[in-house]
């Protein structure tokens, strides 16, 4: 690449760097960079390659790159022919989106979106491996459709099924409560037997 052309806002520090590589046989490879602003966080890509000729749809979508929740996260801007994207996501900061997995992907077109030929992940400097997966691997060529089971993980509630132990983890707290619920349940009634 010829050298990103970074906003003057990077220079303060407050940016993520992200390596985006080339999903299939799409020739495409390069970067991104978020940069925190007062109103959200700038997502600057730029690409290189065979595979960049028109507008490539880009998101920001929970899970990693070898498998990650069909349904974006954040829209950003279609890469360009030129293989650049810049977008403010408003409301959000960089530490929100390392609080949970998400990956930068480009898409081949917005015919087949489903295809995709570029991802990232999001990391912190220095984190190793990437947990909490909340989709199967895409099958071969990058599209997240034939042979793939998406996962929905619900955004709301208290906690989140990504993490440390994944959708296993909140499956294994919901059985826990319920049997301690039953398990209530049972003291009270064998104690009305006993006053009876």
């Amino acid at each position: 690449m010829a050298g990103f052309a970074l906003p003057a806002a990077a220079a303060k520090g407050d940016s993520l760097d992200v390596d985006v590589d080339s999903l299939g046989p799409y020739g495409v490879r390069g970067a991104a960079v978020l940069i925190q602003e007062a109103d959200g966080v700038l997502v600057a890509i730029e690409l290189e390659g065979t595979g960049v000729v028109g507008a490539h749809p880009a998101h920001l979508h929970l899970g990693t790159c070898d498998g990650f929740d069909p349904i974006p996260s954040y829209p950003l801007a279609d890469v360009d022919a030129a293989g650049v994207s810049r977008t403010t996501v408003p409301g959000v900061t960089i530490v929100d989106l390392l609080a949970e997995r998400f990956v930068v992907n480009v898409h081949k077109s917005a015919a087949e979106i489903s295809t995709v030929i570029a991802c990232g992940n999001l990391k912190a400097p220095g984190q190793t491996g990437q947990t909490g997966v909340v989709a199967a691997p895409a099958a071969a060529g990058g599209t997240a459709g034939a042979g793939s089971e998406m996962v929905n993980v619900p955004r709301a509630g208290v906690g989140s099924a990504i993490g440390a132990g994944g959708a296993n983890t909140a499956i294994v707290l919901l059985l826990g409560s319920a049997a301690l619920a039953l398990a209530g349940w049972g003291v009270t009634q064998r104690r009305r037997e006993q006053r009876g």
